[in-house]
């Protein structure tokens, strides 16, 4: 992630105890110059890592940090970066919830009896939730179960 590559410039023992690019992005955003974190933003800190103990580990390696210091161009270019890598993030995240949000809503049923990705793909594969209701049992498996009957020059085969 080219974000973690530049700001290693500047702190570049973060790395080691922030391992989730989403996590190092809003530590970063949170901590922008090493050299002004102290003990008082220790809380803050730790509401975005989750333990106390990885926020003072954080605060310890930045006392100690051999990075280079950046311009306050460099922190704004930086922070821009971060905002928009946390936007995106949430964003990513609220897609990866769009299906069992919807599959919940049209077919609570199906998605608890089969699961979200299934249930999904079944009613993709049957083009409707209607279309899926009026199959036979065998119906979405008549395709392949056809295939396997040329393939196998019309033995009996179990599906």
């Amino acid at each position: 992630m080219r974000f973690r590559e530049w700001y290693s410039w500047h702190f570049p023992e973060l790395g080691k105890s922030v391992t989730d690019n989403y996590l190092y992005a809003k530590v970063a955003k949170s901590i922008e110059d090493k050299s002004r974190l102290s003990e008082d933003r220790l809380p803050d800190l730790t509401d975005i890592v989750g333990h106390e103990d990885k926020a003072k580990e954080i605060i310890e390696a930045a006392k100690a940090s051999m990075g280079q210091d950046f311009s306050l161009a460099d922190f704004d270019i930086v922070q821009q970066f971060a905002e928009r890598l946390a936007g995106l993030s949430e964003y990513r995240k609220g897609i990866y919830d769009f299906p069992g949000i919807k599959m919940n809503d049209i077919a609570p049923n199906l998605a608890s009896l089969i699961g979200v990705v299934v249930g999904a793909r079944l009613i993709s594969h049957a083009c409707s939730l209607t279309n899926l209701a009026l199959f036979y049992p065998s119906d979405p498996w008549r395709r392949e179960s056809s295939l396997q009957g040329i393939k196998n020059q019309g033995k009996h085969t179990q599906i």
